[in-house]
């Protein structure tokens, strides 16, 4: 049938899709969609309705160009997402891995190909149209996935959406990676869905693999005692969490939980070594990487990395270094010369002062405080005994590496020793500034 309208087309197109053949919504679906080939969701719904009529590898081939289509645009994240859905429909088909690999490279200079959608199948030989096949139903619950992301992309197309997701997220996964490298990250990231309330990472558990959000947002929370779980933050598409922990090996020290039904992107531990290993330049990647994060979390919580211009900060945090504590550790002793300087980055650690042969409890520390400084500024031995009260990261610079990272007359050190003033004071530890 001949439709001038285009939108009493689609209304038809609908109507047969609504009473479930299938088989007529593809031919009228496919009609359309060539009037209008950049209308993604339209190739959406002729996916769909491939795939409901039986017709899985044209639908896999659809989705395909709907792929193509969001890495040429710079929807690189999104696209990688349909191509894992579509290597869960079809583990053979690795064009699709290959095809946004070959479009990141050339977002690096290179011209791009003549607009790629893959030809036309063949018709379908006729068969009854009976409805939907049982054997198509997993394939259905992915096209669903994908339907969101596609709507997702065409919100975005009309200046709605999450603009973060518009490009290449910055992440280090895909950060400074050659065309290669980045293909194998591709093909290396897991997806993963949770459904609303449902926790992707917990509090406390080891930390194995990091996460970017394709979808939905997650919240990130810590426990507290007596009371209900803390909010810290809120993270939506094109975020990603959870490579503190596993660069550091230290435990989760919140849990993260889905706020509504969310897609993600994971790579775990293994995988990720294995990475490092092939293309050794993603290790400097991941560790400046998570130096950054670091610079970013330090500025937020001390107070000393706030009074330091962006360069000193880089430039101090290369000479510390990671710590991760478990429950009970020494740190620093009272009566012996300390170390170096201690800078508290995740967890508690708890002080003790002897007074008179006994131990007296002093007030923790917590995230973004300073230990250790007395026995650095004053030369002198360390005024208490530090351990951490669990597991956490503190940072270190040790002491031959103090005085050169932080002139004397510099604002970090005037604070340092303000701090270590005001503390000794408040400690009744005066005779050490005499």
């Amino acid at each position: 049938m001949d439709y001038s309208d285009e939108s009493q087309h689609l209304e038809d197109a609908d109507a047969h899709a609504r009473a479930g053949r299938w088989l007529a919504a593809v031919q009228v679906y496919r009609e359309v969609t060539e009037r209008k080939p950049k209308d993604l969701l339209l190739r959406q719904k002729l996916a769909e309705a491939l795939a409901r009529a039986g017709q899985t590898a044209e639908a896999v081939s659809v989705l395909a160009s709907i792929a193509d289509r969001l890495a040429r645009d710079g929807m690189l994240l999104r696209a990688i997402t349909i191509g894992k859905l579509i290597l869960e429909m079809d583990p053979s088909h690795t064009q699709t891995q290959q095809k946004v690999a070959e479009l990141y490279a050339r977002k690096h200079g290179v011209p791009p190909p003549p607009s790629f959608f893959p030809p036309r199948p063949p018709p379908p030989v006729p068969v009854e149209d009976t409805g939907e096949s049982q054997e198509v139903s997993g394939v259905i619950e992915l096209l669903e996935v994908a339907g969101d992301i596609v709507k997702d992309a065409a919100h975005e197309q009309s200046g709605e959406g999450h603009a973060e997701l518009a490009s290449v997220p910055h992440s280090p996964l895909f950060a400074d990676l050659d065309e290669a490298a980045f293909l194998d990250v591709v093909k290396t990231l897991a997806l993963r869905r949770a459904a609303q309330g449902k926790a992707v990472l917990v509090e406390g558990d080891a930390g194995t693999s990091m996460f970017i959000i394709v979808r939905g947002d997650v919240v990130i929370e810590r426990a507290r005692v007596g009371a209900p779980a803390q909010v810290l933050h809120t993270l939506g598409p094109g975020a990603f969490f959870g490579e503190m922990a596993l660069l550091t090996h230290a435990p989760r020290m919140a849990t993260v939980r889905a706020k509504n039904d969310v897609v993600l992107l994971e790579l775990d531990e293994p995988r990720l070594r294995a990475l490092m290993e092939k293309h050794p330049s993603m290790q400097g990647v991941m560790e400046g990487f998570h130096r950054r994060r670091m610079v970013a979390n330090l500025s937020a919580v001390s107070p000393i990395f706030q009074a330091m211009e962006p360069a000193q900060r880089r430039e101090l945090l290369e000479k510390f270094e990671t710590v991760v504590t478990v429950p009970g550790q020494l740190l620093i002793e009272q009566w012996q010369t300390g170390d170096g300087l201690y800078l508290i980055l995740r967890g508690r650690c708890d002080v003790t002062a002897d007074e008179d042969g006994a131990a007296v409890n002093l007030p923790a520390m917590k995230e973004g405080e300073i230990f250790g400084e007395v026995s650095l500024i004053y030369d002198t031995p360390c005024t208490a005994t530090v351990k951490a009260a669990g597991d956490g990261v503190v940072l270190r610079l040790r002491r031959e590496d103090f005085r050169a990272a932080i002139p004397p007359n510099s604002a970090a050190m005037a604070l340092i020793r303000k701090l270590g003033t005001e503390r000794l004071k408040r400690f009744g530890m005066d005779a050490v500034l005499e």
